[in-house]
């Protein structure tokens, strides 16, 4: 019996590290991405307002959240681009939680809204939001029913754009 030597190279490469892609992007992913870049927007424009102006009194909690809102938005979008939906969904229902609490001073010192748009507006940020973002971060963790999680953590982001909306046709027809 002979052996045959087996000839083994010693200047093997490692493999490139694979490039993101678009392509290998799900639909939840996509419609994560958006409802991301809607918040990063959004927290910003918080942010601004609360580190722009110095005379303005905000409560300890409500200027909190208004810093934290975008990291989150941003770590949201971060997952979302690299197809990661599970930590994507779980980053905006803390986005959601975390404009609850900056709410909260006002609710707690107002109370809820029952007048006009507000009437619509307060309870579902103050009570059906928060618990849409509970329902999402556990359906996440579980790995359950993800395209549910999704439709969860994004009724917030696409309710506040209608109501912009609605404001803004509501001026216009009024003509002020």
């Amino acid at each position: 019996m002979t052996t045959v030597p087996i000839a083994v190279s010693t200047d093997t490469k490692p493999a490139p590290p694979p490039v993101p892609s678009t392509a290998g992007l799900s639909g939840l992913s996509i419609a994560l991405i958006i409802i991301a870049v809607l918040e990063v927007f959004e927290g910003l424009s918080m942010a601004w307002g609360i580190f722009g102006d110095p005379d303005l009194v905000v409560p300890a909690i409500s200027g909190a959240a208004s810093a934290i809102h975008p990291l989150l938005a941003l770590t949201a979008l971060l997952f979302a681009a690299t197809g990661r939906v599970r930590p994507a969904i779980v980053m905006l229902g803390a986005v959601i939680i975390v404009t609850w609490l900056k709410y909260m001073p006002t609710a707690v010192s107002l109370g809820i809204d029952a007048v006009g748009l507000g009437a619509i507006w307060s309870p579902a940020q103050i009570i059906a939001f928060p618990l849409a973002a509970v329902g999402a971060i556990g359906l996440a963790a579980r790995n359950r029913r993800l395209l549910v999680a999704t439709a969860l953590v994004s009724i917030p982001t696409l309710f506040n754009i209608a109501a912009v909306i609605a404001i803004a046709i509501g001026l216009a027809m009024r003509g002020t």
